[in-house]
C-alpha cells in the first residue's frame, strides 16, 4: 500500500512541473564576396580559347566551294579549378619575347595592312578619274573659246553668199527618139537548142512559177538532188581512196590522184 502510495504522489508531482522554454537559434547570412576578375584566375583557370587564320581553302567534302579568308577561333582548354596560381611567364624566342598566353594581333594586323592597300588601290584609281576628268574639262573649254570665232565665220559667209548674184535656171535637155528597136527580155540570141527551148533558166520555175505548190516542188526536187549527188560523191571518193589503199604499193600517179 505504502508503494501504491509513492507513486501517486510522484505522478502528480511529475504532472505540476514547470515545462522549461525552447530557445531557437537564428540563422545568420554572410553575404559573399564577390571576387575582381584577377582574383578569379587564380582561383580557377578561365577556358583558353585560340584564333588561326586562315587562308582561302576549299572543302574536300564540298569541291565546288571555296571559303574566303577568316580567322578560326578554338577553345584548347575548358574552365577548371586553379590548383597551381602561377603568373604567365616570358619564353625567349630568339630575338623576340613571346607571351605564354596566345594572342591574336598579328591576324588584325594583317587585316589593317590589307584595308590599307585597298584603300591606297581606291585613291590611286580616284586620282586617275580626277586627271582624266580634268583633261576632259580643259579640251572642252577650249572648245567652247572657239564657238565665237566660228559663229563670225559663218556670218561672214553667209553675208557673201547674200551679195553673190543667183544663177538662172538651165532648161532641161530633152532625149532625142532614136529609130533603132529596142530588144526585149523574150528575144534570145543565139537560139537556144532544142532540148532547153522549154525553159530558158533552171531558175525560170522559180522566179515566175504559176502557183506555190510548182515553187516547192522545184525546191523539193533540187534538194533531193542535191542529197543524191552529195551521197554519190562520198561513195566515189571512199571507192577511189580504197582502190589506192588495196594495191600493195603506191605509185606516182595513184598518190597524185590521192593528193590532187
Amino acid at each position: 500500500m505504502k508503494y501504491l502510495i509513492s507513486a501517486l504522489v510522484l505522478c502528480l508531482c511529475a504532472g505540476c512541473a514547470t515545462r522549461k522554454a525552447i530557445v531557437k537559434s537564428e540563422a545568420y547570412t554572410v553575404p559573399g564576396t564577390t571576387l575582381s576578375r584577377r582574383a578569379a584566375s587564380e582561383v580557377r583557370a578561365p577556358e583558353t580559347v585560340k584564333a588561326y587564320p586562315v587562308g582561302r581553302y576549299t572543302d574536300p567534302d564540298y569541291p565546288d566551294e571555296m571559303h574566303e579568308r577568316h580567322t578560326l577561333y578554338r577553345r584548347e582548354t575548358s574552365p577548371d579549378w586553379n590548383y597551381l596560381p602561377d603568373a604567365p611567364y616570358d619564353v625567349p624566342l630568339g630575338p623576340t619575347v613571346a607571351r605564354s598566353n596566345p594572342s591574336p594581333s598579328y591576324y588584325v594586323k594583317t587585316d589593317t595592312e590589307l584595308m590599307n592597300a585597298q584603300q591606297k588601290a581606291y585613291a590611286e584609281a580616284l586620282l586617275e578619274q580626277n586627271r582624266a576628268m580634268k583633261k576632259r574639262i580643259d579640251t572642252m573649254q577650249q572648245e567652247a573659246a572657239k564657238v565665237p570665232e566660228l559663229q563670225k565665220q559663218i556670218d561672214g559667209l553667209k553675208q557673201q553668199l547674200k551679195s553673190l548674184p543667183s544663177p538662172e535656171p538651165t532648161p532641161k535637155a530633152k532625149p532625142e527618139p532614136t529609130s533603132e528597136p529596142v530588144e526585149g527580155f523574150s528575144s534570145v540570141e543565139p537560139p537556144l537548142p532544142e532540148w532547153e527551148e522549154g525553159i530558158s533558166d533552171p531558175c525560170e520555175i522559180v522566179l515566175f512559177a504559176d502557183s506555190d505548190d510548182q515553187s516547192q516542188a522545184f525546191l523539193i526536187s533540187q534538194m533531193r538532188l542535191n542529197d543524191e549527188f552529195t551521197a554519190e560523191l562520198a561513195a566515189a571518193e571512199r571507192r577511189r581512196v580504197a582502190a589506192v589503199f588495196n594495191t600493195p604499193f603506191l605509185r606516182r600517179k595513184e598518190l597524185a590522184l590521192l593528193t590532187k
